[in-house]
Order: structure tokens, then sequence, then C-alpha cells
């Protein structure tokens, strides 16, 4: 039965960077030691990966390490990394039908064992960069400078990143979503009204916009609103008289929202809704003498649809641009999410 084993291990190593193997460093050595033989492919795909990881982990730990100053480092990243066995969610591999690859984070958000490690220690938005560039790459082929400066830091080598990432096989996968839900909240300056389109002078508004998810579980819909003061005054000029026209709008609409993209980094989502509107015109004239004014004040049912893109610079902070129909055509604004 040893010397078996023994064959096993020595083909599962030699075979190390062939596509079905689960990591190119180590290859199947991980499920031979634990089942004494290859793997089929016919195994459950969450215990192969977690064999993998859980050998891998005990491998790295017997690693000395040089630079006494990263000790600590390590030990917390090695912490975290059994934290993320023990929860034994792994991401799915969706593209590549004819082989194993690694998967950084996947459609349904679901990240994998080094990007965890980059996540508790670094930040999710650090991950989700890292995956924008090179979510089916191998790490050793991740040519990337804030992933080199973490990893300097984090008391492990590449070589031992690279044999703790799995490959995964292919899978037609989960229903994409989004990461965890966050609640929005923006102030925006809006420019344009659909009534005044043809104005010279720009319609200027102030107003606020906000989502939060329906269910308190990653979705795709939010609920939100939107608020909207303007304020626009034009001048007519008569023959003997002149015309000053101030024209007032407030609006309140609820919000159903969709989102076609939705990270901690970014959102693209489109919103629609129906809500009330207040209006109030007032029309000044001045001859010789002021004639006082009239006013006009209208209370009605108003509908808002668009679409939004939201880009954070830090993790709760960032910049917001809507273009809609039903109250300012086009805004923009700071956006704070939690």
């Amino acid at each position: 039965m040893k010397k078996r084993t023994l064959i096993y291990l020595t083909f599962g190593i030699l075979t190390a960077h062939a596509q079905h193997t689960i990591n190119p460093i180590v290859g199947d050595t991980s499920w031979i030691e634990q089942e004494g033989k290859l793997p089929t492919g016919k195994e459950p795909p969450d215990e192969r990966i977690k064999a993998h990881l859980q050998y891998a982990l005990e491998k790295v730990e017997a690693n000395p390490i040089s630079d006494s100053s990263l000790i600590e480092n390590r030990r917390k990243n090695l912490a975290h990394l059994q934290d993320y066995i023990n929860l034994g969610k792994f991401p799915e591999n969706t593209k590549y039908k004819y082989e194993r690859r690694p998967c950084f984070i996947d459609d349904a958000g679901t990240i994998c064992a080094v990007g965890y490690l980059v996540q508790e220690t670094a930040g999710r938005s650090l991950a989700e960069e890292i995956n924008t560039k090179f979510q089916y790459a191998f790490l050793e082929d991740m040519n990337d400078p804030d992933l080199m400066e973490w990893q300097k830091s984090s008391g492990l080598s590449v070589k031992e990143l690279a044999t703790i990432q799995p490959t995964y096989g292919y899978s037609r996968g989960r229903t994409p979503i989004p990461p965890p839900s966050q609640n929005h909240f923006e102030v925006f300056q809006g420019f344009f009204d659909y009534q005044y389109l043809n104005n010279k002078e720009i319609f200027g508004s102030l107003g606020c916009q906000f989502d939060f998810p329906l269910w308190r579980r990653r979705t795709k819909f939010s609920f939100g609103g939107h608020f909207s003061v303007f304020q626009n005054i034009t001048q007519e000029e008569g023959s003997l008289k002149d015309e000053q026209i101030q024209y007032f709008k407030f609006n309140m609409i609820p919000l159903g929202i969709y989102h076609f993209k939705n990270t901690y980094k970014m959102q693209f989502a489109s919103y629609g809704g129906v809500g009330i509107e207040t209006r109030n015109y007032e029309l000044n004239k001045s001859l010789m003498a002021d004639l006082g004014t009239v006013g006009d004040l209208k209370t009605k049912f108003a509908g808002r649809v668009g679409f939004l893109y939201r880009y954070y610079f830090i993790k709760n902070l960032g910049v917001s641009a809507n273009v809609g129909w039903g109250g300012p055509l086009f805004s923009v604004g700071i956006v704070y999410q939690n």
C-alpha cells in the first residue's frame, strides 16, 4: 500500500502542471495523501479543494521564515487561511470548460483563498481591483504592483501563495449576484429640467437620492428615494415691459432600482418610480411701478426613470452621476455607502 501511494505521489508531482490538477506546484498530492489514490474527477469539488487547502496550510506552516519582523503577519495570514477553510465556501470557474483554472472572485462574489487573505488584511477593495485584472490568472502570472506590495508584508512568499491557490473545474455557475448589499446616500447638483429644454439658462437643482437593499442579503434589487428642489428665473423682453418668471418645483419619488453591476468599488443601475411633485410659478411684471405677483401652486403625480453610475475612490466615499427623465436631466454628486 505504501509503495502504491509513493507511486501516486510521484505521479501527482510530475503532473503538477497538467490542466486537470488542483494546483500547478504540488499537483494532486493532497488528495493522494488523504485518500491513497489519484482523483478521478468525480469527487465532490468542495472536498477536493478543502483537502488541498488543508495540505497547503500544513506545508506552508512547516516552512521557515527568514525575516523575523514578518512572523506576526505570517501567523495572522495562516490563521485567516484556516478560517477560510472552515467556512468552506469556494468560487466557481464558469469560463474555462476544458481545464481547471484559479478564480480570484467569481461572478457570485465568492472569493478564493489568496483573495480572502488580501481581503482580511488589506480590504475588499484591493481584492476587487486585483480581480478585475486577474480573475482567472495563476498567482505567479499576476504582475500587479499592489499585490506584490501586499505579498512583501504578508510574511508569505510568492511560491507559498501559489501553493495555496487552488484551481477549479468548470461549472455552469450560480446565479450571478452582487457582493453583500450596501446602503447608499448621495447629494447631488442637477442641471436642466425636461420642461425647460428651450431655455438658454442652466436650470439648477439640489437634491438627494438614496437606496438600500430590499432584503438583508445579496440582491440585484434595491429600494430608494429621490428628493429634489428646483428653481429657475427667466427674463422675457417685451415692447413696453419686462416679465420675470420664477419657477419652483419639489419632487419626492420612491424608486425601485435594478443593479447591472454592484461591487464595493462601483455601481451601475437603472431606476424608476412614481411620486408627487409640487410646482409654483410666479410672474413678476414691472412697468413704471410694481404691479405685484401672480402665483400658481400645483401638486400632482410625477415619475422619474434614469440610470446611475457610482465610483468609490475610498471605502465609503465616492462620486456619482445620474441621467434621468422627470427631474434633472443630468446630475453629479457625492455618495456615501455603508
